[in-house]
């Protein structure tokens, strides 16, 4: 049980005996941040002071994924100083006494992202939604008989393997149709928000006549998207479509994404959604559940096991 003081302060308290028990705590960083992710953290607190045997945080929306470029400092010197709030809130977790952290669609290692945040000795294990969506959007869109072009488009370099991991699953389900990958780039090295209006497609004229799906990892304000199919159409594309594995619809994101030229747009609910809103102001959205998958990777880590995994992923 949770409740706040008057003062805004939170209040914890434990309803039942966790001595001893394997915990997972599941909370995601969706609005109000703060309050969630400090409810988060005096909760894992209170539990390992009540001594249960292991906490596991599932977070499925891991948050701050905003602060995660360094900044220049020492411009002078060619240098620049690492910084990320991400890391700062995973070495809170572990302060805290999570053993564990499981969570949906982080970024591989390398690449300045959430899953280096941690010491070894707490595992950080990620559920890739890609090849769900892959499965899903054949389902919904395609016959298994389709023969024709599809064009798999990554809005930055940095999402390119994870469109080029698609575009495989894709092509194991549509072996009769024609896809293959292109991506977006940046015509500009800087630090801070990137300029979408900026950005030009490799090899543009390719888009031409054909469908197009944007593979995306965040949705904020829905500007991304916009732009960017915009440019697709513009560019010739026929039917556009997008994936997001991550959906946050803030300012009037839904109002934006309507407006946008694009058929239908495939989100997870990684963080939870208003579905009478989304009706209301983008019926073209599409949530899309991880529950079940999330659930089998919960158990199998519970059970220490693999066994319970199949190539199966119908979604709910």
């Amino acid at each position: 049980r949770w409740g706040k003081y008057a003062d805004g302060e939170i209040s914890i308290y434990l309803a039942e005996q966790v001595r001893g028990k394997d915990v997972y705590v599941v909370q995601s960083g969706q609005k109000p941040v703060n309050d969630n992710l400090m409810e988060l953290l005096l909760l894992v607190s209170t539990i390992q002071r009540a001594s249960a045997k292991r906490i596991t945080a599932v977070i499925p929306y891991y948050p701050y994924k905003h602060h995660r470029r360094g900044r220049p400092i020492s411009t002078g010197l060619n240098s620049r100083f690492l910084l990320s709030a991400a890391a700062d809130f995973g070495h809170c977790l572990e302060v805290m006494g999570v053993d564990r952290i499981i969570a949906v669609d982080l970024e591989r290692p390398g690449s300045a992202n959430e899953s280096n945040f941690f010491s070894p000795a707490v595992p950080v294990e990620t559920l890739l939604t890609t090849k769900l969506f892959a499965h899903h959007i054949v389902k919904d869109i395609y016959s298994p008989e389709y023969k024709g072009e599809i064009r798999v488009i990554s809005p930055s370099s940095a999402l390119m393997k994870k469109a080029v991991m698609f575009a495989s699953t894709l092509s194991r389900r549509l072996p009769k149709a024609n896809v293959k990958v292109n991506t977006y780039i940046h015509l500009t090295a800087r630090t801070g928000p990137i300029d979408v209006n900026t950005n030009e497609l490799i090899a543009g004229s390719d888009v031409e006549g054909k469908d197009v799906i944007l593979v995306d990892e965040l949705i904020d304000t829905g500007n991304t998207l916009s732009v960017l199919s915009k440019k697709l159409r513009a560019l010739g594309a026929k039917n556009i479509y997008a994936y997001s594995s991550h959906a946050l619809f803030n300012n009037n994101a839904l109002q934006v994404l309507e407006k946008a030229p694009i058929d239908k747009i495939f989100v997870s609910n990684t963080v939870e959604h208003d579905l009478q809103e989304i009706e209301k102001y983008c019926p073209k959205i599409e949530v899309v559940s991880i529950g079940p998958q999330l659930a089998k990777l919960i158990y199998a880590e519970h059970v220490r096991s693999a066994d319970i995994f199949k190539e199966e992923y119908e979604v709910q």
